[in-house]
């Protein structure tokens, strides 16, 4: 007698069981990663079983109509590209070794571009007082700060203000010059908190 066929429960039900299996496990990821977040010296034992119920997530999402991306999206703390990388490390062979793999492949790299960065080491400003002009008084500048960095700072905060900050901005640092700065033919008066 031939053999009946089962069919497939259907997707309503695949789904069903999946969102239960998965309930369970996106709470065991989200506490090892807040863990491995703030425990420093097992943050590895934790991102090592995020990683592994990672991979069982994305395991008990296969052949669901639940997308893996859109479950992690609503119910991890992470990006999907970290949780990808989890998902790599989870699914590997040797789980540990993964890990331990990874962790040295990003020192690596850490080490590499901190060299490079120290090889294009900015223009700095000596300790020493510039002399003065014939119409002013010389400052002493503060610190061997790169040149560009601070008015690179100065200007990036600057993008980020309102403009009425920005007019308040203005109005104090020309007050700290002793020039007077106007705006529509008015003159800007700094406001003091």
């Amino acid at each position: 007698m031939p053999k009946k066929k089962t069919e497939a429960p259907d997707p309503a039900a695949r789904r069903k069981v999946a969102e239960k299996k998965l309930e369970g496990i996106k709470d065991k990821i989200n506490a090892r990663l807040e863990k491995a977040a703030v425990q420093e010296n097992k943050a590895d034992d934790h991102r090592l079983a995020a990683a592994i119920h990672l991979e069982e997530a994305r395991q008990a999402c296969k052949g669901t109509p639940i997308k893996f991306r859109d479950w992690v999206d609503k119910n991890v703390s992470q990006s999907y590209e970290t949780v990808k990388t989890l998902v790599r490390i989870g699914a590997a062979e040797n789980p540990k070794l993964a890990l331990e793999d990874l962790r040295n492949k990003s020192a690596k790299a850490n080490r590499e571009a901190r060299a490079r960065a120290k090889k294009k080491k900015p223009p700095t400003v000596s300790r020493e007082p510039a002399a003065p002009s014939s119409s002013e008084e010389a400052a002493p500048v503060g610190g061997d700060i790169p040149v560009h960095t601070l008015l690179d700072q100065v200007k990036t905060a600057f993008d980020g203000l309102g403009a009425r900050d920005k007019l308040q901005l203005i109005a104090y640092a020309a007050a700290d010059t002793g020039v007077v700065a106007t705006f529509e033919g008015h003159a800007l008066k700094e406001k003091r908190s």
